[in-house]
């Protein structure tokens, strides 16, 4: 497999994307086989947890919450998947949630800039279970504005790093160990 989802493009619900995605690795890398913790790599390392955590989203016993559910809609997004939860989004809120997944501000840092006391109430706002206040709005939209060139960097770091989604595992046994970015 090469840097796009083959020739097909994915758009579901986040739960289904990693689904899929865990089936590429799977086919990329056998369970148990010796590259089966390179190819989750990629993704822990952006995600920031560890590898073991990964393999515990892609078999279906935990599903990420908070700023990693984010993290994980990012880089599935990053990696070619349409990611429902995030194209649905209006701008506003994506590129706060985009804020948060790329890792320009941690959850705590966003919630805390637009005003919420805490941080679970900007994930409810950010998955649709809470609306938000046009000044919290208003905060955000500003500063999406003044993170948006800190984004772009952090977009384009990440799709360097990561863009692929999935080393190839031939690689993958001499690939060189990339330190886990501020990501």
């Amino acid at each position: 497999m090469t840097d796009e989802l083959d020739d097909e493009i994915l758009r579901e619900h986040l739960d289904e994307c990693l689904r899929h995605f865990a089936q590429r690795l799977l086919e990329r890398a056998p369970k148990g086989s010796r590259e089966a913790g390179m190819v989750k790599k990629p993704l822990a390392e952006f995600c920031g947890v560890s590898v073991d955590s990964v393999s515990r989203w892609l078999s279906g016993r935990i599903f990420p919450i908070g700023e990693q559910y984010f993290k994980l809609a990012c880089f599935l997004d990053m990696v070619g998947y349409r990611v429902m939860e995030l194209e649905e989004m209006k701008l506003n809120k994506r590129n706060l949630a985009e804020l948060v997944g790329y890792g320009v501000l941690t959850g705590h840092e966003l919630a805390k800039a637009l005003g919420y006391t805490k941080t679970s109430s900007l994930y409810c706002f950010l998955q649709d279970h809470q609306g938000m206040s046009s000044e919290k709005n208003e905060k955000g939209w500003y500063l999406s504005k003044t993170k948006s060139e800190d984004m772009r960097n952090k977009k384009d770091e990440a799709r360097r790093l990561y863009g692929s989604g999935i080393p190839d595992s031939q690689k993958a046994k001499t690939a060189p160990v990339v330190g886990s970015p501020e990501v």
